[in-house]
């Protein structure tokens, strides 16, 4: 079945270009250490507790004016080999990933440079975040939200000033934000564990007691103002 890509916002289908997904079912690999010990038998191994990049191959063509819209592809992907951008396909609505070109693609073209096929690569951090999981919620005093992902996720939130957010597990353990009240509302990226506020970083303003995350299973979100959560969940 003939799928689409969009890629940091471009559409493949304005190159002409349509792929294949039979690629991108793949699974990352979990990484762990694997040790040899002097007069044992097997080697231990010791889970690292994360998941490598993985790379995303989709075959793809272009079935006419290959030379003229080709070379407009080519220009657009060369300039996103450098950082994660975020990648959207057909065949996984409810999902996206971040990811950048692997260089190098080679065309295969065919009678007088009319068509050509060739394969795009893409380096992919090894989550895919769900797209329901992009849903800004606002939460006025107290919500309970279930992470049914069995992943651990980092969560944007939006704190007005000199407010604080506290967040409970279903073990009962807590982490917690607070703000300074320096007139302007803070964004806390839980991933990067940065708090920006307009074109400032200001994480001197924040405290922060634990590592601000949704566990499996439910949460307890409790805040003394109103504020704006984006949960971020993903699966592997």
């Amino acid at each position: 079945m003939m799928g689409n890509i969009i890629f940091d916002g471009y559409n493949f289908e304005d190159y002409g270009v349509v792929v294949s997904g039979s690629g991108t079912w793949n699974m990352p690999e979990r990484l762990t250490i694997k040790e040899n010990v002097y007069g044992r038998h097997g080697a231990l191994i010791t889970d690292a507790g994360m998941f490598d990049n993985i790379e995303i191959p989709y075959p793809a063509w272009i079935a006419r004016d290959f030379a003229e819209k080709y070379e407009a592809f080519s220009r657009m992907m060369a300039l996103h080999t450098d950082k994660y951008y975020r990648l959207e396909d057909s065949y996984h609505p409810d999902y996206y990933r971040q990811a950048r070109v692997v260089p190098g693609i080679i065309p295969s073209t065919g009678t007088l440079n009319r068509s050509g096929e060739f394969t795009i690569s893409f380096d992919c951090k090894p989550q895919k975040w769900l797209r329901s999981g992009e849903e800004v919620i606002e939460i006025a005093e107290r919500l309970e939200l279930f992470n049914m992902t069995g992943y651990e996720a980092k969560p944007l939130i939006v704190i007005p000033p000199g407010a604080s957010v506290t967040i409970t597990d279903k073990d009962g353990n807590t982490a917690s934000l607070e703000t300074t009240d320096f007139g302007m509302d803070t964004t806390y990226d839980a991933d990067i564990e940065e708090a920006v506020a307009g074109h400032s970083y200001v994480n001197e303003y924040v405290t922060q007691v634990g590592a601000i995350s949704l566990k499996p299973g439910r949460n307890i979100i409790t805040c003394t103002a109103p504020i704006k959560f984006t949960p971020r969940f993903f699966v592997i």
